[in-house]
C-alpha cells in the first residue's frame, strides 16, 4: 500500500500523457479548423452569391468573328428582376464594352449567352484598343454586362484570364509569306529590269540608267500600302480600310511618276559624237592596213574565298551607293529638292507604317501632312524642267 507521498510523487508521471493527448487533440482540431475557414473562404468567394450573376466559363477563345458562348451562374434569377434583360447584355474585355453586340441566343436555365463577336461603328474604337499593337494573341479579362451598367463578376480575371486571339497562327504565316514574296519582287525587278529606272536615253557609266526617284516612291508607296491593307484585313477582317488620304497619297505618288516620265520624253538629246576612227578615215585604213599581232593573254588565277568575299562586300557596298547617288544626283551632283522629298517620304512611311501597327488602321493623314507631300513632289518636279532642258553629256570618243 502507497503512502501518500509515493502516490504524489507519482501522479505527475502518470498524468504526462494525458496532458500531451490533450494539447494534440487541440492542435489538430485548430488546424482542421483553419482548413475549413480556408475553404469556406475559398467558396465564399468562387460561388456566387445569391441573386449576383457570375461569369463561370467561356466555351472558346474570344476572336473577330467567332461565335463564343458565356457561362453566367444565377443568370435566371438576375433575369427576374425588374429592368434586367439579358437580350442587352454585351461582352466586356479588359473592362472595355462592346457596345452593339448583343447576343444571338440565350439559355436562362443553363446561364448561357452565345455571342457572334463581330466590329461595329459601336464599338470599333474598342475593338482597336484590344488589337492593337499586332501580335498573335494576348490575355484578356472576360465577362458581360449591360452597356449602362457595371459588368459582371467573373472568374476570367488578370489571374486566369481568357485569350484573345488577334491573328491566326496559319493566316499569320500565309500574309507575311505573301508580303516577303511580293516586296522580294519588287527588289529583283529592281536589280534586273528598268522598271524603276528613268526613261530617257542618259546612262550610267556602267551602262545602266539611273533610277528614278519619282518611281522608287512610287512603289515604296505601294508596298507600305498593300502590306498594311493585308495585316489590317488578317486581324479585323476588314477590308474596307482604305481612306481618302491613303487614295491622295497613291495619287501623288503616281502623279509625281508621271510628271517626271513626260518631262523625260522632252529631253533633248544631244547625239553622240563620232569616233575618232570615223572622223579620220585615212588614220583608221593605217590602223587595219596591217596584221594586228596580239599575244593571248593568260588565264586568271581563280581568286581565293577571301578574295571573293571581299569583292562581294564591296560589289554590294558601290550598289549602294550608287542607287544613293542615282536617288540623290541630277547633271549637277546632289541636289536638295532631291533629298527634301525622299526624305518627306521615308518619315511620313515610318509614321504611316507605326499607326498602322498599332491601331490597325489605315491612318487619316491630315490636309497639311497631305500638302506637304504634295509640295515635295511639285519642288522635284519644277526642278526636273530646267534639268531636263538641259543636253545629256556626250559619250567619251575612242581614241
Amino acid at each position: 500500500m502507497m503512502t501518500p507521498t509515493q502516490s504524489a510523487s507519482m501522479g505527475p508521471q502518470q498524468s504526462s500523457p494525458a496532458i500531451i493527448r490533450t494539447w494534440y487533440v487541440e492542435v489538430v482540431t485548430m488546424i482542421f479548423l483553419l482548413l475549413g475557414i480556408q475553404s469556406a473562404s475559398t467558396e465564399a468567394q468562387t460561388a456566387p452569391d445569391s441573386g449576383n450573376p457570375v461569369v463561370t466559363t467561356v466555351s472558346d477563345s474570344p476572336e473577330v468573328d467567332a461565335v463564343i458562348a458565356v457561362s453566367v451562374s444565377n443568370l435566371e434569377k438576375w433575369s427576374t428582376i425588374k429592368g434586367n434583360d439579358p437580350w442587352k447584355l454585351v461582352p466586356y474585355m479588359n473592362d472595355l464594352a462592346l457596345k452593339g453586340n448583343y447576343p444571338l441566343g440565350v439559355n436562362l436555365s443553363r446561364g448561357r449567352l452565345v455571342y457572334h463577336l463581330q466590329i461595329t461603328d459601336k464599338n470599333k474604337q474598342e475593338w482597336i484598343d484590344l488589337l492593337g499593337p499586332l501580335a498573335l494573341n494576348r490575355p484578356v479579362t472576360l465577362t458581360v454586362g449591360l452597356e449602362k451598367g457595371a459588368p459582371f463578376t467573373s472568374m476570367l480575371d488578370e489571374q486566369h484570364p481568357a485569350t484573345l486571339i488577334v491573328v491566326e497562327k496559319q493566316w499569320a504565316i500565309i500574309t507575311v509569306g505573301l508580303i516577303i514574296s511580293i516586296t522580294a519582287l519588287c527588289i529583283w525587278l529592281a536589280v534586273t529590269t528598268d522598271i524603276f529606272r528613268e526613261d530617257e536615253s542618259r546612262e550610267t557609266v556602267h551602262g545602266r540608267k539611273k533610277f528614278s526617284l519619282a518611281k522608287i516612291q512610287m512603289g515604296f508607296w505601294f508596298l507600305v500600302i498593300f502590306d498594311s491593307f493585308l495585316g489590317i484585313w488578317v486581324a479585323t477582317g476588314e477590308a474596307n480600310s482604305l481612306n481618302p488620304s491613303v487614295l491622295v497619297l497613291l495619287g501623288i505618288s503616281a502623279g509625281t511618276a508621271l510628271g517626271d516620265l513626260l518631262i523625260s520624253q522632252n529631253k533633248s538629246v544631244k547625239p553622240n559624237l563620232p569616233v575618232a576612227a570615223e572622223a579620220n578615215p585615212s588614220q583608221a585604213g593605217e590602223v587595219t592596213s596591217g596584221p594586228v599581232l596580239s599575244s593571248p593573254d593568260p588565264a586568271p588565277d581563280s581568286p581565293s574565298p577571301q578574295l571573293a568575299a571581299a569583292k562581294s562586300s564591296q560589289t554590294i557596298g558601290r550598289g549602294i551607293n550608287s542607287f544613293l547617288r542615282d536617288l540623290l544626283s541630277d547633271e549637277h551632283g546632289v541636289s536638295f529638292h532631291r533629298l527634301q522629298m525622299l526624305a518627306w517620304t521615308i518619315v511620313l512611311g515610318l509614321i504611316f507604317i507605326s499607326d498602322v501597327y498599332y491601331d490597325l488602321t489605315m491612318p487619316d493623314l491630315n490636309s497639311n501632312l497631305l500638302a506637304l507631300m504634295g509640295l515635295s513632289s511639285g519642288t522635284y518636279l519644277s526642278f526636273r524642267v530646267p534639268e531636263a532642258r538641259q543636253p545629256s553629256s556626250s559619250s567619251p570618243q575612242a581614241t
